[in-house]
């Protein structure tokens, strides 16, 4: 939630920035669920379910001489219970 209060925060701030200046914004998110049935390792699930999430956001700000550049990126794992089996 952070992260789209500041990208909210630097939009609204937008009128204030000279008119020769350069301004923009991207980002990209991945969601990705991995599987697996019939695990041979001793010791871990039979089956498992992982739910992978990448997202990146980036910014800059060009006004010459300068130029400012941010990214943000962001990994994160969910239902990943590695080594022993849920009740």
């Amino acid at each position: 939630m952070r992260t789209i209060t500041i990208l909210a925060a630097s939009a609204a701030a937008l009128p204030c920035v000279p008119a020769m200046a350069q301004v923009s914004a991207s980002g990209t998110t991945r969601p990705r669920v991995e599987t697996i049935d019939g695990q041979a390792r001793a010791g871990f699930n039979e089956s498992d379910t992982l739910l992978n999430l990448r997202t990146t956001l980036a910014a800059q700000y060009e006004e010459s001489p300068v130029k400012v550049v941010g990214e943000l990126w962001d990994n994160r794992g969910y239902d990943n219970w590695r080594r022993y089996d849920r009740e």
